[in-house]
């Protein structure tokens, strides 16, 4: 179940980074608004808004498990 959940948020991610790339690729050029945000604008921030929460949903699923890994078993210094 963890690993497909990781697998869903690493997707989500990367659309999300691509999402944010389109703008300056020349996507999104209309002088469109969405509210008080040109379209561009609004986009990439709900993107980020996205993003913000992927990494906040991969830390308990990548970085727990690897500090509770070193715990048991830590690296010893050279």
């Amino acid at each position: 179940m963890q690993m497909v959940l990781r697998r869903l948020v690493g997707v989500l991610f990367c659309a999300c980074l691509a999402i944010t790339a389109l703008p300056y690729l020349g996507f999104f050029a209309a002088p469109r608004f969405i509210g008080p945000f040109p379209q561009a604008l609004a986009i990439v921030l709900a993107a980020n808004v996205v993003l913000t929460l992927c990494v906040i949903a991969l830390y308990p699923l990548c970085f727990r498990p690897l500090q509770q890994k070193l715990d048991s078993d830590p690296i010893e210094k050279a």
